[in-house]
């Protein structure tokens, strides 16, 4: 993933989305893309960029803001 902020500039972090959690997330109907591109966007709007470290899996995006799953199980928010 790649984000720019004006503070700090580019930053690349690394996304690991395990299958267990992208079978949980997207419950098959979803392609890896579009989760790994939406639990992105939570980090753009949620995390101090520069803060993270260099690889962070979705488990831990889902840990951290427990929000995320509504982007997938909008019924469960």
């Amino acid at each position: 993933m790649r984000f720019s902020s004006p503070e700090s500039g580019p930053i690349t972090r690394r996304l690991l989305l395990s299958w267990p959690d992208y079978d949980f997330l997207s419950r098959g109907a979803i392609a890896p893309r579009e989760v790994a591109a939406r639990l992105a966007g939570v980090l753009a709007e949620h995390a101090e960029l520069h803060e993270l470290k260099a690889r962070i899996d979705a488990a831990e995006i889902r840990r951290r803001y427990p929000e995320a799953d509504a982007l997938f199980r909008p019924e469960e928010a």
